[in-house]
């Protein structure tokens, strides 16, 4: 007869102990990707990339044509003896958003080198100047 010990001993083995199986690996079948699938794919991708392209094109137009209109407003107003202009004046009478739209055409003019801006401080009126490429 076995005494307790072993009892216990064996049934602690019997839990303890692990069978190691391997899972069965796909075929190679299963792993084929069919080409029309994967056209279908690189179709729907290229098509979402050529309209994301197109509206950020899109995009790049409208600023581009704010900022024009902006330039063209500059050289109406602009007068010989101070070719200087304040933003704070541009936007006098304007929403928040009209002069948050000036303030951004500002920026793109001046990303092109058509202005150049100037701010003594923070939170002072920024003056624009003609920048190399104003008057081309």
């Amino acid at each position: 007869m076995k005494d307790n010990w072993e009892t216990y001993s064996e049934a602690f083995q019997d839990e303890n102990s692990v069978e190691l199986s391997h899972p069965d690996l796909p075929s190679e079948d299963s792993m084929f990707v069919h080409p029309s699938n994967v056209e279908q794919c690189t179709q729907s991708t290229s098509l979402y990339a050529q309209s994301l392209l197109g509206s950020q094109d899109f995009e790049e137009r409208r600023i581009t044509r704010r900022a024009l209109k902006l330039l063209n407003e500059l050289k109406r107003s602009q007068t010989v003896r101070d070719p200087a202009f304040s933003l704070e004046a541009l936007c006098e009478g304007s929403t928040r958003s009209q002069a948050a739209t000036t303030f951004f055409s500002l920026l793109v003019l001046k990303k092109q080198q058509i202005v150049l801006l100037h701010q003594i401080a923070p939170y002072h009126d920024i003056s624009v100047t003609p920048g190399p490429k104003y008057y081309t």
